[in-house]
């Protein structure tokens, strides 16, 4: 028989949130919560565990946090290997972040961790946006995630106390910039449930 939201919501659910508050959020979307989930992909599956979580109430933010990474992990749905958003505009940098919440629950981050990375790397794509755009990059690989971010359009050095690169600085120990032509890179690690880099494993 094929996985359905609702099942595994119901089965893994019970140790974070009320069941009354997953029925009523499993209600509120239908037929969605009861269809199999074999025929939709990564992103579609994603989305769905996504939308049942905002839709939950009465459960605290770590509850919340901890219910969806059970939930991306157990349909298959969590960030892995490389991913690519294309950051031209707010819609764009909300998506990103999205995803960059996600990678953060793959790496078992509290949901204040989350926060302060996702918070951190929004501060920077904003700043991408208003210079020509560019790209968020993600390698999720065996508990550790390597960012890139990249822009388009940038005059002179990038250095750790730039006031859009600042807070990423803070959170990871090491991270490194390469210019070439008119672009900047920015490369950094974080690795699994700590919020730090993981300066050892990460590839170079």
């Amino acid at each position: 028989m094929s996985l359905t939201l609702a099942q595994v919501a119901r089965t893994s659910g019970r140790s974070l949130a009320p069941i009354s508050a997953i029925e009523e959020a499993l209600g509120s979307l239908g037929r969605r919560a009861e269809d199999a989930l074999e025929g939709l992909d990564r992103e579609a599956r994603s989305h769905l565990v996504g939308l049942f979580i905002r839709r939950l109430r009465g459960v605290g933010v770590q509850a919340s946090h901890d219910l969806e990474r059970v939930l991306l992990a157990a349909l298959g749905a969590s960030p892995q290997g490389e991913h690519t958003v294309a950051i031209t505009d707010a819609i764009a940098i909300i998506r990103a972040r999205n995803h960059v919440a996600q990678v953060c629950k793959t790496l078992e981050m509290s949901w204040a961790e989350s926060m302060k990375v996702q918070s951190a790397v929004s501060e920077t794509l904003r700043y991408v946006s208003s210079h020509g755009g560019g790209l968020l990059e993600t390698h999720v690989l065996e508990g550790q995630a390597v960012f890139e971010i990249k822009i388009r359009e940038h005059e002179g050095p990038v250095g750790a106390d730039a006031f859009w690169l600042f807070s990423i600085a803070t959170l990871t120990q090491e991270f490194s910039t390469h210019s070439q032509g008119r672009g900047v890179t920015i490369r950094f690690w974080l690795g699994k449930s700590t919020g730090d880099a993981a300066t050892e494993a990460a590839p170079r």
